[in-house]
């Protein structure tokens, strides 16, 4: 990776699709645009045994929606913020 800012917003937009499997009324393979907590948690139960889906979800659902949506995901990865919960430090 050459570390520039375009890459990183391209990785980050893929990490997004990858993440966000369900459409509205948990139609699988459909994407919504949003992140859900059950998406969230399949990604990071499987990464993390302690188990920080809620407590990434509190913190990064910004606007209070309930989801992640695209600009509170590249937010919480740029952030470092999900860094931080996959290493334990919150």
């Amino acid at each position: 990776m050459l570390g520039n800012q375009q890459e990183r917003d391209t990785d980050i937009e893929q990490a997004f699709q990858l993440l966000d499997t369900e459409g509205k009324y948990g139609t699988k393979g459909l994407s919504d645009g949003n992140i859900s907590s059950a998406e969230l948690r399949v990604f990071l139960d499987a990464i993390c045994p302690q188990g920080y889906g809620d407590i990434c979800m509190r913190l990064a659902d910004t606007n209070l929606s309930g989801q992640i949506d695209k600009m509170e995901f590249a937010q919480m990865i740029k952030s470092g913020l999900a860094r931080d919960i996959v290493c334990g430090r919150l």
